[in-house]
């Protein structure tokens, strides 16, 4: 029992500091600043841009990256019920960031395509929509950074 005590400590007390780190837990978040050029595509999702690129930015980092920010957001019907009301819907949306230094331009670009159902409800429906329209541009922002600091 002690044996096992024994390598089992040993093993850990090793394996401690072996170079493993998550992804994610790494990530430096506020390691650039952000220079939005240009914004162009959909109001409803440009708004959304511009708040969650001032969150992730830090304006007294020396990384300074110039973007320009194209998004499109489209909402068509997939069924109707014998009434001819929508009952299901396909959200489609896509942002392209095109990132602008002396050295190179980078091209990052991001879709999604979302079916829901309709709500009775419009205002909810219309919560829900933009509830999805900030998961996607907020978690494309990461993977965007995520990118950026793996170059």
């Amino acid at each position: 029992m002690k044996k096992k005590f024994i390598y089992l400590l040993v093993f850990f007390l090793f394996f401690q500091n072996c170079g493993y780190a998550p992804i994610y837990s790494v990530q430096n978040k506020k390691n650039f600043k952000f220079n939005i050029i240009e914004v162009k595509g959909s109001n409803k999702m440009n708004d959304i841009v511009n708040i969650q690129i001032k969150r992730f930015s830090n304006n007294t980092s020396d990384n300074k990256l110039d973007l320009n920010i194209s998004t499109s957001y489209e909402k068509n019907i997939l069924s109707k019920n014998k009434k001819g009301e929508a009952t299901k819907f396909l959200i489609k949306k896509t942002i392209n960031f095109q990132i602008i230094n002396s050295e190179e331009d980078k091209n990052y670009s991001f879709n999604n395509e979302t079916i829901i159902n309709n709500i009775s409800d419009k205002f909810e429906l219309n919560n829900y929509e933009n509830s999805i329209i900030e998961n996607f541009i907020s978690s494309k922002i990461e993977v965007l950074i995520l990118k950026l600091s793996q170059n």
